[in-house]
């Protein structure tokens, strides 16, 4: 063959090995480089040649073709023997006889086998029986490898594959219908199937058939069982074979076939009775990567039919030859760009398949399934162009490639139903995206901020007459118009600065002007450095005002509606949402479970210690309240502190009439101390060292304990006369030991297990973080805290914790405030305006002047 090529061949005719991408060759062995160079001479100088013998000793007539065996075959299967190039598509990890060569590895020599029509049979590689001998290899008992794997492996017998039936959408797996029924010892079959490929060939042994064993499954992917059917069966039939645009594939051809009363023995079953889909999902995965790399194998091939039509020198439309006209270089052009983009994204799923599994690589092997069979058809097409007539007649073997590259967007799933999964799953990063394009926007308005910038369109003219002036006043408000914010500078550092407004952008998002927000401890954690938040960030996750503006999608919420926003953000669509667990939302803050306003690493959602806030998904998340502005230092403790502190007694699994602790007299700890009031404890202690805390403690019932006097373990049992029933931990990881100056992270957990009595049940609704800057050791600082568990253990101590589901409580609370048996806002110490938030900071920071809870009112009071 050497001496027909041109001298110049050597150029452009690179080995096999020379040709794998560079992107994939690390990945290929030395020893599959070495057999990719003798399968190419193989197919090069064997089997393309004797492709026309077989096509010869096929016979003409329909008896003939599928009763022959061609002798070619034969002799092509003694050289792929003794070349070493048999089998070489199993790998060792389903059976030990297999070649090893890695799914990359054997689909750089399938694109090979894919050149020849006789070349895959030749090495024992062709489809179906790759498919099947993987899922006997596989999934198989020892008695059906024995019978049929081996006989497989050896060449010796043929197999098919049943499962697309003629009277349902089989592109729908749970639709087959052809049922398994168990019969005494037996398995009885009834039904039909099509496209049955392999089942015409007269050395087809044995059928591998899915059907329906267990109709009445509710789970309906176990419904499904795939058997070993021996093709000599009584009760079978074969109706006929099915031609793919007139061309017959004899001898192996696409069965339509019957199942009447057909038995089989119960051992035939595969794996167990309803691990249909778990198998065929197994077979396909590897077997979609085979057929797309034979389909490039194919498409190079038409390449090389239309590099010769355009150059061929008897043949000169118009005095030039083809490849002289500039359309069809351009069409030359494509065809390579497609066929190496398709061979790469086959060769990548490929890889994805070898590192992690065929589940693990599903995008992928979708991807390669719809793009590798357009690739072929779109070159196929181009060459079949250049031939014209010669082109759809059998003087060229284009015209069959097209009819078997067409079948490719229909077997193994057609494109359509990858297409759908493949769009279901990417939309599945939607919130992501949208995350994570809100995040970049808000972190570009905070380095504006912070170069003293204002965000401005720089092709923005405002030029306006007339009554279009009315146009840029709104125009203008959108784009320029700036509010006041408390803006984070870094550690005990805010200021109020001048940023812009927010703006809807979403249909499920609301702007609020910002009536009253406040200052929280969770706030201080921040503002004194002990997170990861970075300047520019604005503060404020209690929240409520009066609506202002409402997208498209906002249905329950109108222009004036005032309402006060839980502090968690949440989108009310994830599994968590649906169970009532909104603060642990998974789709508002991508790699978090939940988001919040203006808190470090929960989510783009800027504070609303600012004059308007944006409120994503404005129908799920506002409360509405009454119209006016009373109970309005009572209402927007519902965004946080009153249900937190509900939380924390109801995660105590307290029940009315027992006694509870309470450590910390914060808002929330006083919070927690007034919700067990409001509920029927018999006794509530509170444990802190602020005298003005105490004293607010006091005043609504309850025992203060000042834990700097003595252990307050000690004060709790003598003055309860034993241990509490529950027990809260409202202080969180900020804890101080009992000089009141020196962090102590786990003091009051341990205390919490120490005070309750065995089988009772600690709440904990105060902050852990899982870093903590400022931590006082090593361990702390990651988050991690040594309480006594073996204690917590011994004593059969119930223990929940984690921040607060608003909506959960939020209603019931606020109907409390409206009836009057609830009024929380004995907590506010201060009400400021928005210019004074800095000053603020600073005394609630340092207890100056009794800030405990302080109120901002940022368009006034």
């Amino acid at each position: 063959m050497a001496e027909l090529l041109p001298a110049s061949a050597n150029k452009y005719n690179l080995t096999a090995s020379q040709r794998v991408p560079p992107i994939a060759r690390p990945f290929v062995s030395e020893r599959a480089l070495k057999t990719l160079d003798i399968v190419e001479r193989f197919v090069d100088e064997e089997c393309i040649p004797a492709d026309a013998v077989f096509a010869q000793q096929l016979g003409t007539t329909t008896a003939e073709r599928f009763s022959a065996h061609p002798p070619i075959i034969e002799e092509l299967k003694l050289k792929a023997k003794k070349l070493g190039l048999w089998n070489m598509f199993l790998p060792k990890a389903h059976f030990k006889e297999g070649a090893g060569f890695s799914n990359l590895e054997y689909g750089l020599m399938a694109e090979l086998l894919g050149r020849s029509a006789t070349a895959s049979e030749a090495t024992n590689c062709a489809a179906p029986d790759t498919g099947n001998m993987e899922v006997i290899a596989k999934y198989g008992s020892e008695m059906q490898k024995r019978t049929w794997l081996a006989p497989l492996l050896d060449g010796k017998i043929r197999s098919a594959f049943l499962m697309t039936e003629p009277d349902v959408a089989s592109s729908d797996a749970k639709n087959i219908n052809l049922t398994i029924k168990k019969q005494s010892n037996s398995w009885v079959l009834n039904g039909s199937k099509w496209w049955s490929s392999g089942a015409g060939d007269p050395r087809c042994q044995i059928y591998i058939v899915m059907g329906k064993s267990d109709p009445q499954n509710v789970d309906t992917y176990k419904q499904q069982s795939v058997i070993l059917v021996p093709a000599s069966t009584p009760g079978i039939t074969i109706h006929r074979m099915l031609s793919v645009f007139g061309y017959d594939d004899a001898p192996h051809g696409h069965g339509h076939i019957t199942f009447d009363n057909v038995r089989v023995p119960l051992d035939h079953i595969v794996l167990g009775p309803g691990r249909g889909f778990e198998i065929i999902q197994g077979r396909l995965g590897p077997g979609r990567i085979h057929h797309a790399m034979r389909s490039i194998g194919g498409a190079e091939t038409a390449l090389d039919w239309f590099l010769a039509r355009i150059n061929d020198e008897r043949k000169k439309p118009f005095g030039k030859l083809l490849s002289e006209h500039g359309i069809m270089t351009e069409r030359v052009a494509t065809s390579r760009i497609e066929i190496d983009s398709a061979r790469l994204i086959v060769l990548n799923a490929a890889i994805a398949i070898d590192q992690a599994g065929a589940k693990s690589a599903l995008k992928e092997i979708a991807i390669a399934k719809v793009m590798v069979p357009q690739a072929l058809l779109n070159t196929l097409d181009k060459a079949i162009q250049a031939y014209g007539g010669a082109g759809v007649c059998q003087d060229t073997p284009l015209a069959k490639m097209y009819a078997n590259g067409r079948t490719m967007r229909i077997v193994d799933g057609p494109d359509e139903v990858h297409l759908l999964q493949l769009g279901r799953n990417e939309n599945k990063r939607a919130k992501f995206a949208s995350a994570k394009i809100e995040s970049q926007r808000q972190r570009a308005l905070q380095l504006l901020q912070k170069h003293g910038l204002d965000k401005r369109d720089p092709l923005f003219l405002g030029r306006s007459t007339g009554n279009a002036a009315k146009f840029h006043t709104h125009l203008n408000f959108q784009m320029g118009d700036n509010m006041k914010a408390v803006h984070y500078e870094g550690p005990f550092n805010v200021s109020v600065k001048e940023i812009p407004k927010p703006r809807l952008q979403h249909p499920d998002d609301a702007i609020i002007k910002v009536t009253t927000s406040a200052i929280c401890g969770s706030d201080l954690h921040m503002y004194q450095g002990r997170t990861a938040a970075e300047s520019g960030l604005v503060f404020g996750h209690e929240n409520m005002g009066i609506v202002e503006e409402i997208g498209e999608g906002v249905t329950l919420l109108k222009k004036g509606d005032r309402i006060v926003l839980p502090f968690n953000v949440a989108d009310g669509r994830c599994q968590n949402c649906e169970e009532g667990k909104t603060a642990f939302c998974t789709g508002v803050n991508p790699g978090f479970a939940g988001g919040a306003y203006g808190y470090v690493a929960m989510g783009p959602y800027q504070g609303g210690q600012a004059q308007w806030l944006r409120v994503p998904y404005a129908d799920f998340n506002a409360l509405k309240l009454p119209p006016g502005k009373e109970f309005e230092n009572d209402f927007i403790l519902l965004a946080d502190i009153f249900p937190t502190g509900w939380h924390g007694v109801e995660l105590s699994g307290f029940q009315a009439g027992e006694s509870i602790a309470v450590f910390g007299a914060g808002p929330v700890g006083l919070m927690a101390a007034y919700s067990a009031v409001l509920r029927g404890a018999s006794r509530v202690f509170v444990v802190d060292m602020v005298k003005e805390r105490l004293d607010a403690a006091k005043k609504i019932g309850c025992i203060p304990i000042n834990f700097t006097t003595s252990d307050p373990v000690e004060q709790i049992i003598e003055e309860n006369g034993g241990m509490v029933d529950r027990a809260v931990d409202a202080v969180g990881y900020q804890a101080v030991d009992m000089t009141g100056s020196k962090e102590k992270p786990n003091i009051v957990l341990d205390q919490l297990i120490m005070v309750t009595r065995p089988t009772g049940g600690l709440g904990i609704p105060g902050l852990y973080v899982p870093a903590d800057p400022g931590a006082p050791d090593e361990q702390s600082g990651k988050g991690q805290i040594l309480i006594s568990f073996g204690k917590l253990f011994e004593k059969g101590l119930s223990l929940g914790t984690g921040q607060c589901n608003v909506k959960r409580y939020n209603r019931y609370l606020r109907d409390l405030i409206i009836s009057g048996r609830a009024k929380p806002s004995f907590v506010v110490s201060n009400e400021i305006s928005i210019d004074d938030a800095s000053d603020a900071y600073t005394k609630f920071d340092k207890r100056i002047d009794g800030y405990t809870k302080v109120l901002i009112h940022p368009n006034g009071f």
